[in-house]
């Protein structure tokens, strides 16, 4: 059996110093899928716990009869009302699907410093 998802930088995050984030992910397959999952969580630590803390989560999904070469499935989005000079993160689920099969992985970003303006 040949895993079809690629092993690859798949996320980024950024501060677009005017108190939003951007978030890009990508998951890419060796051959045709039948869907690809992908659940985006967005994180912010916690200076008083020392860890990170779960802001909020999306999930998106593609399927094979949206797009009938299925291999790459991109989401960009922007996230706004987050608290700036706070450190954020973000981690996502990557899933395919194909015939009774599936396979998953795990990104997550370093940190951010979400500002409101240049540094």
């Amino acid at each position: 059996l040949h895993y079809p998802l690629r092993r690859q930088r798949q996320m980024c995050i950024r501060d677009r110093q005017d108190g939003t984030l951007h978030i890009s992910v990508d998951t890419y397959a060796h051959v045709v899928v039948d869907k690809i999952y992908q659940t985006v969580f967005l994180d912010v630590w916690d200076e008083d716990k020392k860890d990170w803390v779960k802001v909020n989560h999306w999930d998106f999904v593609k399927s094979i009869e949206e797009e009938p070469r299925l291999s790459s499935y991109h989401v960009g989005f922007t996230v706004s009302g987050c608290e700036v000079n706070k450190y954020y993160r973000a981690r996502a689920m990557h899933l395919v699907e194909w015939g009774d099969n599936m396979e998953g992985k795990a990104t997550e970003t370093d940190g951010v410093l979400l500002t409101d303006h240049e540094v």
